[in-house]
């Protein structure tokens, strides 16, 4: 026994038993349109942890922007020249240092020498002429 099966139409179909059984038209598949995802939101979103440092973060940018107008970085503008020495034989930037500048400590004073006069290191020779600044 042979079946033919037409589209759409009905027919029988031997089933497990052998009987034959009358079987719906085989459904047709369907299309549908499926919208693309939505885009991810670009906003940031920030959870109070992020906002309380992103807050820090601003403060303290502040913060810095005020004291660099303060107090200058590089270059010896701030510093003023009392008087200048002369270096003799043996003398080094620290006893420079400890001799003109007495109020101030021995490494900040050695270092304002230092500045005042351009020197990119604490070497000086005997002869030099060196500015010592206003303490």
């Amino acid at each position: 026994m042979s079946v033919a099966l037409q589209w759409g139409s009905v027919s029988s179909v031997p089933d497990a038993t052998g009987r034959e059984t009358e079987s719906a038209p085989p459904r047709q598949r369907h299309l549908r349109v499926v919208p693309p995802p939505a885009a991810p939101s670009r906003a940031w979103r920030l959870t109070r942890r992020g906002r309380l440092a992103r807050a820090l973060l601003v403060v303290t940018a502040l913060i810095m922007l005020a004291l660099m107008k303060q107090a200058p970085l590089g270059g010896a503008n701030w510093l003023t020249a009392d008087h200048s020495v002369t270096v003799r034989s043996g003398q080094t930037l620290t006893d420079l240092a400890v001799q003109e500048l007495p109020g101030i400590g021995v490494a900040d004073g050695a270092w304002a020498i230092q500045r005042l006069n351009g020197l990119p290191n604490p070497a000086v020779y005997a002869g030099q002429r060196l500015q010592i600044p206003a303490g």
